[in-house]
C-alpha cells in the first residue's frame, strides 16, 4: 500500500495548529476569531482547502457578524426597521451556514449508485435528527429563530472540532509518540535477532515479525513516521564497523527490508544517498553508506522487477551528484540495462569530472601535510598559500607572455578544442543539474514553530463549544 501524497495549503502543522487556536480561543473575541477566517480565505485562495475548515470559518464568520451587531447596539436601537433588519440577515447568514454544513457533510458521504435519505446518512454521522429538520425548514419552509439557528451553529462548531481539529491534534500526538519509540523497537529488533538468531520472543522483548509488522504499519499510516524510520534504520545501518555488507548483516536486516513498502525503500535510499554526499570520501562511513545503496539497488529498487517510479531515485541522484554518483548510476543500468541509453552520457560526464577534480588537485599539490599544517597564529596556512603562488608564477613564466601585438591583431581567438568540455543535453553551464524543486517554504517564512501542543476550552454564544 502506497501513500498517496495530498496538496494542503498550510505551510505546517504549526500554522494548521495556530489556525485552529484562532477559531477556538479559549474565550469567545471577534477580533482573534476573525483573523482564523481571514487565515482560512488565505487558505482557500491556495486551493484544497479541506470541507472542514471552510465550514469552521463560515460558521465563525456568522458568530461574528452577531458579535458585531450586539456591540453597535442594534437591539436596543430607536430604529426599530434597522433592528429587525438586521435580524433577518443574521438569520439568513446562519440559515445557510447551516444549510451547507449538513448538505456538504452529508453529500461527501454519499455512495454513488446507493443513495440514502440525508436522515439516515447524517445519523451515521452524528449530526442529530434536529438539525437535519432545521436545515429543511430554513430551505423550503419560513426561516427558523434566531435562537434557534445559534444552537444549531454551537454544535456544527462542536462537531468540526470533534471530528475533524480535534481528532488531527491526536493523530498528531499519536505520530508524534509512535516516532519516539522507533530507535527503541529497532534496538529491540537488533536484540532479538542476534540472541535467538531465528527472531524468537525473548524474555520482555516482542518477537521479530511483531516488531517488523508494527514498524511496517507505523511507515504505512503516516508520512512522518515513514521519515523518521528511514533515517533511524539509516543511522543503525552507517554505524556499521566493516566496509562492506556480509551475509550476517543482509540476514538481520532482511525481514524488515522485504516488508518495508515500496515508497519506505525509496525514502530509506535518499536518505542514505544524503548522507553519502555529506560525508568525507574516505571515512568508514561513507563506504558503509554506499554499500547499503548498492545493496538497495540491487536487490530492491532496481531488480529484474523493479519499483515502477524509480525514476525519482535517478532524479535523487543527478540532483545531488558526487563523487559515488557514477557507481550507482552504473549499478542501476547493470540490472536495467534499458536505461542505459539515458544514464550514459550522465555517467561519462560525472567520470570526466571526477578526474578533472583530480587531477587540479594534483596540480596545487594539496595534500593532507598541507591542510594540518595550519596553527593558531595562522601562519602555517601563511606558507601553504605562498608555496601555491610560486607555484603559479613558476609555471606562468614557462608558459611566456602574450604580447600587445597580438592582442590587439586578434581581440576574439578560437579557444583550443581541448579546453572544451562536453555536457549532456539539459544540463546548466558547468555540468549543474537543473533542480526545479521549490524551497520548504517553513524553512523561508516559518509560522509560530513555537506553539506547542495545547487542549483549549473554548465558548460560542451562551454554552461551551
Amino acid at each position: 500500500m502506497r501513500l498517496t501524497a495530498r496538496v494542503v495549503p498550510w505551510t505546517s502543522t504549526d500554522e494548521w495548529e495556530f489556525v485552529k487556536s484562532l477559531l477556538y480561543p479559549p474565550v469567545f473575541d471577534a477580533a482573534t476569531v476573525q483573523k482564523g477566517v481571514d487565515h482560512v480565505r488565505m487558505w482557500a485562495s491556495r486551493g484544497n482547502l479541506p470541507q472542514a475548515a471552510e465550514m469552521t470559518a463560515m460558521m465563525a464568520e456568522c458568530f461574528i457578524m452577531e458579535n458585531h451587531r450586539a456591540t453597535l447596539g442594534l437591539r436596543a436601537s430607536a430604529d426599530g426597521e434597522v433592528g429587525r433588519a438586521s435580524e433577518s440577515i443574521l438569520r439568513l447568514t446562519y440559515s445557510m451556514a447551516v444549510i451547507r454544513f449538513v448538505n456538504g457533510l452529508v453529500d461527501a458521504s454519499q455512495t454513488p449508485g446507493r443513495l440514502q435519505s440525508v436522515a439516515s446518512v447524517a445519523e451515521t454521522l452524528g449530526i442529530p435528527l434536529w438539525m437535519v429538520d432545521l436545515r429543511h425548514a430554513a430551505t423550503h419552509e419560513h426561516l427558523p429563530s434566531l435562537s434557534l439557528l445559534k444552537s444549531a451553529a454551537q454544535h456544527a462548531m462542536r462537531w468540526l472540532d470533534k471530528h475533524y481539529w480535534s481528532r488531527q491534534q491526536l493523530q498528531q500526538a499519536s505520530n508524534e509518540y509512535m516516532e519516539e519509540q522507533v530507535p527503541g523497537m529497532l534496538s529491540q529488533y537488533l536484540e532479538v535477532i542476534g540472541c535467538s538468531g531465528d527472531g524468537e520472543a525473548t524474555s520482555n522483548r516482542l518477537p521479530a515479525d511483531d516488531i517488523v509488522v508494527r514498524l511496517c504499519g507505523w511507515a504505512m499510516s503516516s508520512e512522518s513516521l515513514r521519515n523518521r524510520i528511514c533515517v533511524e534504520v539509516a543511522k543503525v545501518l552507517i554505524s556499521e564497523v566493516s566496509q562492506e555488507i556480509c551475509d550476517e548483516d543482509k540476514t538481520t536486516w532482511k525481514p524488515l527490508l522485504d516488508k518495508l513498502g515500496a515508497e519506505c525503500l525509496e525514502e530509506l535510499f535518499v536518505v542514505l544517498y544524503t548522507e553519502l554526499g555529506g560525508l568525507d570520501f574516505r571515512t568508514l562511513d561513507n563506504q558503509v553508506a554506499l554499500a547499503w545503496c548498492r545493496y538497495l539497488i540491487k536487490t530492491y529498487l532496481f531488480a529484474q522487477h523493479g519499483l515502477p517510479n524509480n525514476i525519482e531515485i535517478i532524479e535523487a541522484c543527478l540532483q545531488r551528484p558526487n563523487v559515488f554518483t557514477p557507481i550507482l548510476l552504473k549499478d542501476m543500468v547493470s540490472c536495467q540495462p534499458g536505461l542505459g541509453p539515458s544514464l550514459h552520457p550522465f555517467i561519462e560526464y560525472l567520470d570526466s569530472v571526477a578526474k578533472l577534480n583530480m587531477l587540479k588537485s594534483d596540480e596545487f599539490g594539496s595534500t593532507d601535510e598541507e591542510e594540518d599544517s595550519s596553527d593558531e597564529d595562522g601562519s602555517g596556512e601563511i606558507k601553504v598559500l605562498r608555496s601555491r603562488a610560486q607555484q603559479l608564477l613558476s609555471k606562468g613564466s614557462q608558459t611566456g607572455r602574450i604580447t600587445c601585438k597580438e592582442t590587439v591583431n586578434n581581440a576574439w581567438n578560437l579557444a583550443p578544442a581541448k579546453s572544451w568540455r562536453f555536457v549532456p543535453i539539459g544540463l546548466l553551464p558547468g555540468g549543474k543539474v537543473p533542480n526545479l524543486s521549490l524551497p520548504d517554504p517553513r524553512e523561508i517564512n516559518p509560522i509560530n514553530s513555537n506553539i506547542q501542543h495545547r487542549t483549549y476550552i473554548h465558548t460560542y454564544g451562551n454554552g461551551p463549544v
